[in-house]
């Protein structure tokens, strides 16, 4: 039996790990999921912060926030959000600064992710938190 129970053992863990393959490929759950931080329905309106550059209204880029990765730029910008106060004019006026004082507005904006990925409008509305820069304190 000894002799065996690597064998075992090694096929059991084998099996483990490929388990998931044996689901269907939408299936998500944790610890077995592709992204587990995606393994649940948002549903399909979603709320995201946002900062937008008010002389043509759109996003600014993530490397303003000093940051190229998504999922930090959304927990920065939230947790600043949470804050609020002073802390969150301050921040404002940072990224106002790194684009040489154009106007900034921070705000949470609500979208509908299906007309987002049909190249809709997905804009269902915007809730701004602080205005700074040429347009704002």
């Amino acid at each position: 039996m000894r002799r065996w129970a690597p064998h075992l053992a090694t096929a059991a863990f084998v099996l483990v790990v490929m388990w998931p393959l044996l689901e269907s490929p939408n299936f998500q759950s944790v610890p077995l999921s592709h992204y587990p931080m995606y393994a649940r329905d948002a549903g399909r309106v979603v709320s995201l912060p946002t900062v937008i550059q008010t002389s043509d209204g759109e996003p600014v880029s993530m490397s303003v926030l000093d940051t190229d990765d998504p999922l930090v730029a959304v927990t920065r910008l939230r947790r600043t959000i949470e804050v609020g106060g002073a802390t969150l004019l301050e921040f404002c006026v940072g990224i106002a600064d790194r684009l040489d004082g154009a106007g900034v507005l921070i705000a949470t904006e609500r979208h509908d992710a299906i007309a987002h990925l049909e190249g809709r409008v997905s804009l269902i509305d915007r809730r701004v938190h602080v205005q700074c820069g040429d347009s704002g304190p």
